[in-house]
């Protein structure tokens, strides 16, 4: 029997602190939360959904205390951003059409008005680069960018379908991770005018990031069999190594505080578990002496 768990590895390198464990600090009923984003080290905020509307949850305190600041009515909300403590976005779609769907809020998640409202599908994950610059993408060739805060959003095509997660190294550089059956990574070098698929193959990818220009890291899921992937690239995206691994399922999100440190979080295969649990390991992403070397 196949049970999903969720894994966390921990490359060496951080502090101690860091690998005392996860514990669980709010639960609502009902509700599914999807996206996480904190703009300095006290206050964060989350987005989710239930079957009717859309939640926005804030903290102030490291999460200690999470409090539901605003709910948008018939609304799925997919992904959050926030540049600083009042001015944020969530995108995500709305339940009657499924159309795709940006919000944004200039009082710290109080209050939120509709700024995108068409074209196909919902929208998966929404950044921001600076006060006035960001991106927005969804399935079916999606990617709607703002120079204005928001207040036009441009849509641009070359995507393809079912785009996941974006990851803007600076103005000019980013990355798309794209799932499906035959996902990609795709990359531009000029803000998103123009991109090109630096990996296709029999891969879906759901999360991209890069520690610099050159470092950079995506993860997900090999088809057949179904097994995780993490792919890395040393060189901007140009050229991927990717290592299927096969403890895990599925690699869902993958994060760097530098070249060496960083996380992933992955659905683990194992047919002898019949519980969900939380577990921690620690690797170094360059042992070759670690049964589960990354590369």
């Amino acid at each position: 029997m196949k049970k999903s768990l969720l894994i966390i590895i921990l490359f060496l390198g951080i502090q101690s602190d860091s690998q005392n464990g996860w514990f669980q600090q709010y639960i609502l009923s009902g509700y599914v939360f999807t996206g996480i984003h904190f703009v300095n080290n006290n206050t964060g905020y989350v987005s989710g959904y239930n079957a009717s509307s859309g939640i926005i949850l804030k903290t102030t305190n490291q999460g200690s205390n999470w409090n539901v600041v605003s709910n948008i009515n018939n609304s799925r909300l997919n992904s959050i951003f926030f540049i600083n403590e009042q001015n944020g976005w969530v995108c995500g779609e709305e339940f009657n059409f499924y159309e795709p769907a940006i919000f944004r809020t200039t009082n710290g998640g109080i209050n939120w008005s509709l700024q995108v409202h068409n074209g196909v599908f919902g929208f998966t994950d929404i950044k921001f680069n600076s006060d006035t610059s960001g991106w927005c993408i969804g399935w079916l060739d999606q990617v709607y960018v703002t120079t204005n805060a928001g207040n036009n959003w441009i849509m641009h095509s070359g995507l393809g379908a079912e785009a996941n997660n974006i990851f803007f190294i600076n103005y000019s550089f980013g990355w798309v991770a794209c799932g499906g059956e035959t996902g990609s990574i795709l990359r531009t070098t000029n803000g998103g005018i123009n991109w090109i698929v630096s990996i296709h193959q029999w891969v879906g990818y759901n999360s991209v990031y890069f520690a610099n220009v050159d470092y950079g890291w995506a993860v997900g899921y090999y088809n057949d069999p179904f097994r995780g992937v993490i792919s890395r690239t040393t060189n901007g995206g140009v050229n991927w190594s990717p290592q299927i691994i096969n403890i895990f399922d599925e690699v869902k999100s993958v994060y760097f505080v530098d070249t060496a440190n960083g996380w992933i979080s992955a659905d683990v295969y194992n047919a002898d578990i019949n519980s969900f649990f939380l577990m921690t390991a620690a690797f170094h992403g360059n042992n070759k002496q670690h049964p589960y070397p990354l590369f």
